[in-house]
Formats: C-alpha cells, sequence, structure tokens
C-alpha cells in the first residue's frame, strides 16, 4: 500500500515569497528522509540537484 498526501498547490509560490521577502525556509517534519526531500524538492525548499 501507497498514500501520498501532496503539498498544496499554493506552497512553491510561498517559499518564492518568503525567500524574496528574506525570510529563511525550513521544513519541520516526521516523514522519511527520502519523502522530506522529495516534498522539499517540490515546493522549492531544496534545489533539484541536492
Amino acid at each position: 500500500m501507497s498514500l501520498i498526501d501532496p503539498p498544496r498547490s499554493n506552497v512553491p509560490e510561498a517559499v518564492t515569497k518568503c525567500r524574496q521577502a528574506g525570510i529563511k525556509v525550513i521544513m519541520v517534519t516526521g516523514d522519511h528522509p527520502i519523502t522530506a526531500k522529495s516534498i522539499a524538492r517540490m515546493v522549492g525548499i531544496i534545489s533539484p540537484g541536492m
């Protein structure tokens, strides 16, 4: 069985706006590290190469 709880569609834009305002964006999660990295990439918290 698998389950996905995708981020809300407005999160990438919010991350971008926060960064433009000088706010450091972090994510706190209890997900498996691989899952957390995937979500962080999807919303723009980390770059695709990380």
